[in-house]
């Protein structure tokens, strides 16, 4: 009995103790007046985009697609897009462009003698597909043409399936000689705030 008796007390005790340490407004039958309850409710952001690891040409092909994938249940800051942009590529021409071609991206293959290293190309279009009748272009030399998508906070409320931007890689130009080919691209996603 003394053993429960001390439990109640104790836990008793441990009650008052814990309802102290809230800071509650005490109103007065005396004076009447108002009090205010704060609710608050925290929500971390969350976004999960796929980017394809790969894109592999089989012999005689010269399109390719791969699709970028944002999660549907994606969370984000208001007032901020959730942003995927080509920001590298390995391969990427600085100088000028070749003749025959506009493009500055290519797959490069390189093989060595015993006294030189060689390296061949082979140029390559990236475009977004936005539907069957339009593609736009991707490039690393405009920062818009990097952008692949800017999602703003407020489509995510709306998405019912996971939101999807396919991108059409082809081959431009003919291999010079036999190898493996490869370019590695960078893709960054980033949240950015409304301006």
């Amino acid at each position: 009995m003394k053993k429960r008796l001390a439990a109640i007390l104790s836990l008793a005790l441990t009650l008052a103790c814990g309802t102290g340490a809230m800071a509650n407004t005490v109103i007065d039958t005396d004076d009447g007046g108002t009090a205010n309850t704060v609710l608050t409710y925290g929500v971390d952001s969350y976004f999960q985009v796929t980017i394809p690891e790969s894109v592999e040409f089989k012999a005689g092909e010269t399109v390719k697609t791969a699709t970028i994938t944002v999660d549907k249940d994606s969370l984000i800051p208001i007032a901020n897009y959730l942003t995927v942009s080509l920001t590298a590529s390995e391969n990427y021409m600085t100088s000028s462009v070749p003749a025959g071609t506009t493009t500055r991206f290519r797959l490069a293959a390189s093989g060595k003698s015993s006294t030189k290293e060689y390296e061949v190309y082979i140029p390559y279009t990236i475009k977004r597909i936005i539907s069957d009748t339009r593609k736009d272009e991707v490039s690393l030399g405009n920062s818009a043409l990097r952008r692949i998508t800017m999602i703003p906070h407020t489509q995510f409320a709306s998405a019912t399936e996971d939101i999807t931007y396919p991108l059409e890689f082809t081959l431009v130009g003919e291999p010079t000689a036999a190898g493996n080919y490869t370019d590695t691209l960078t893709f960054t996603v980033s949240l950015v705030p409304f301006s």
